[in-house]
């Protein structure tokens, strides 16, 4: 079964919201991407608070060493990901948020639902600022040559958002927020847990594994691309 990828090997990948970078850890492992940026919302402290048993061996597996993260030029700090794209000086062909939710907790539905679509509403306006645009031919498309489907990705770069397939997440309707945000959807399609080995969705909170099979817990990817150039 070919997993959907919404990226290539050879493009440049920003992941929002990692947890104990169990995610980017994976795509590295097994070579489905070579060049990656992974962000936590969380500070150093909290990272480590939350994730003790797991988030040291992901973070080695990108070439972090917690001894040393102080004086570690991999380690940065954005307020947002207009001041990233600035420092950085680049666009990103893949940005990528895997289950983002507020974690607030709130337990009025509707409340709940509104301010998970604040949220998304906010980061799909921040993504604009890192996402490439145009439309570029890729010399090492040829040399590679992957099981995935990444080798039919568009060119032009893409916002990738996974989101479980049930209740509540359904009613965010992410379809219409990208349309609003301005943005379209290329293709969506099943999260294939198996073509990431080794990645554990991580609650909010802390410590606990909430990463089911796909048969029992089903969730899609979303892929979208800005409609017009965004400077």
């Amino acid at each position: 079964k070919r997993a959907l990828i919404p990226f290539k090997p050879s493009g440049k990948i920003l992941l929002i919201g990692e947890g104990d970078f169990s995610f980017a850890s994976s795509i590295v492992i097994t070579g489905l991407s070579y060049d990656v940026v992974a962000t936590s919302f969380d500070s150093e402290k909290q990272v480590l608070e939350k994730y003790p048993e797991t988030v040291s061996k992901c973070l080695s597996t990108l070439g972090i060493n917690l001894d040393s993260l102080k004086a570690d030029n991999k380690k940065r700090k954005f307020e947002d990901l207009k001041s990233a794209e600035i420092e950085e000086k680049r666009r990103f062909d893949c940005v990528m948020f895997n289950y983002p939710h507020t974690g607030k907790g709130i337990t009025d539905q509707d409340r709940n639902v509104l301010d998970n679509q604040k949220m998304l509403m906010g980061v799909f306006e921040s993504v604009k600022y890192v996402l490439r645009y145009e439309e570029e031919e890729d010399e090492d498309d040829a040399k590679l040559n992957f099981k995935f489907e990444n080798e039919n990705v568009r060119p032009r770069g893409v916002f990738a958002v996974t989101l479980f397939d049930s209740m509540p997440y359904t009613l965010w309707n992410i379809k219409t927020l990208a349309k609003n945000s301005g943005y379209r959807l290329v293709r969506s399609g099943p999260f294939e847990w198996d073509a990431f080995p080794g990645y554990a969705h991580k609650k909010t909170k802390g410590l606990g594994d909430t990463n089911k099979r796909a048969e029992t817990r089903n969730a899609r990817v979303h892929v979208f691309e800005m409609v017009e150039k965004y400077d």
